[in-house]
């Protein structure tokens, strides 16, 4: 049932296992069946035996990325298991990938740990809670008064303020307020002469299953110049 259900109702992951071969497990479906069904799952974890070996073509483990709508993540699972319950709070499918990569011992291991050929499908930095960023930012710079402020549109869902990030050139970001603030708006004062790149994250109070954590948004980015 797993293309019936799939095609019916939306889930954030799905696992399917049974004997394989390079388009298809048995009991699960085939490359065809990704092709036909708007299959509505997020991350997909897939087990049986050749598919694993994913640069083939028409390969089953690659097919939910070809999926119309939903698919953004496949994983082979199973020989070894993988280690996604960080998603739970807050960390990426990349970092459930490293673990799974690296296990030593920390969770149960089985057949095939630490072996080459774990690999992810699908961008690594997906999470399962995204929460909606904040609108375009924009700067207005004060010359005599070596200040930037930094101004943006709320987000729909960041209800537990949002956080300032900062880059001078093309260096790194570091974060200026040390808890979220409640404006949208931001001063950013004595500065001297160059280009300023500034980054904002919306944040929401996440309370999950797993526990409560503060959720960031991607961000959003606007560049000014200090004359």
């Amino acid at each position: 049932t797993f293309f019936p259900t799939l095609g019916a109702d939306d889930y954030l992951a799905a696992y399917g296992c049974g004997g394989g071969w390079f388009q298809g497990a048995g009991g699960v479906g085939t490359t065809a069946d990704w092709a036909a069904t708007d299959a509505r799952t997020a991350f997909t974890f897939l087990f049986g035996s050749y598919f694993g070996d994913w640069d083939s073509t028409d390969n089953f483990l690659r097919a939910p990325l070809g999926s119309a709508s939903y698919g953004l993540t496949s994983a082979w699972s199973g020989r070894p298991l993988w280690f996604a319950q960080a998603m739970a709070i807050g960390e990426t499918i990349g970092y459930g990938a490293h673990v799974t990569q690296n296990s030593a011992g920390y969770y149960p291991n089985n057949y095939g740990n630490q072996w080459a050929h774990v690999a992810l499908m699908g961008d690594p930095t997906l999470r399962l809670h995204p929460v909606l960023p904040a609108g375009a930012p924009t700067s207005s710079v004060s010359a005599g008064r070596r200040r930037i402020t930094v101004s943006w549109p709320a987000s729909p869902e960041g209800t537990s303020g949002y956080h300032v990030y900062r880059a001078t050139g093309n260096g790194d970001f570091a974060r200026l307020t040390a808890q979220p603030t409640f404006n949208t708006s931001y001063r950013d004062g004595n500065l001297a002469a160059g280009t300023y790149r500034y980054m904002v994250r919306a944040v929401r109070r996440e309370t999950v299953a797993a526990g409560t954590y503060f959720n960031a948004s991607q961000g959003v980015y606007v560049t000014a110049v200090m004359p």
